[in-house]
């Protein structure tokens, strides 16, 4: 249970970096146009311009490098702030993938933000599956959703 706790933990705030660096990439983006190339072997190549996310496969990539230049004037304004919706298209060795920023976001985001509901903490005196503050309840039960607190709760969970 420790370890499933711990690796919960981590993949929260995993998720929290990807958002973070989403976000990140996407300002940066608005005035640099960021090259990060695999190498011959993979044959990737990531393009981070405007609020797009473009995926290059062609196997004619010879070297790894991280490049950076200033942002192309020919995008559109739906482009540069990542309103396109993802596509595909062949390019002269390869073929490209398309993701605006918000896909990726919408992917990290959605999981990390289940992870943080699903692991919080409510305080002490109060039900644990709802939040509600049981302070004087004499029942057993959360009168909210009907969680058994206290005794009532460990013999259930014995069974």
């Amino acid at each position: 249970m420790r370890r499933r706790s711990r690796t919960l933990r981590g993949l929260k705030w995993v998720g929290m970096a990807l958002c973070v660096l989403s976000v990140g990439f996407w300002i940066v983006g608005q005035w640099w146009w960021l090259h990060l190339r695999a190498g011959p072997r993979i044959g990737l190549s990531f393009n981070f311009v405007g609020g797009l996310v473009m995926i290059d496969h062609s196997p004619s990539t010879n070297y790894a490098a991280i490049e950076a230049q200033s942002a192309p004037p020919f995008m559109s304004v739906s482009e540069r702030l990542g309103l396109a919706l993802p596509h595909s298209f062949y390019i002269w060795n390869g073929i490209r993938f398309v993701l605006p920023v918000w896909v990726c976001l919408l992917a990290f985001a959605t999981p990390t933000v289940l992870l943080w509901r699903h692991s919080r903490r409510h305080p002490r005196g109060h039900c644990q599956k709802c939040g509600y503050d049981l302070t004087g309840n004499v029942s057993g039960r959360c009168p909210e959703c009907g969680e058994p607190v206290g005794s009532e709760r460990e013999s259930s969970a014995e069974l």
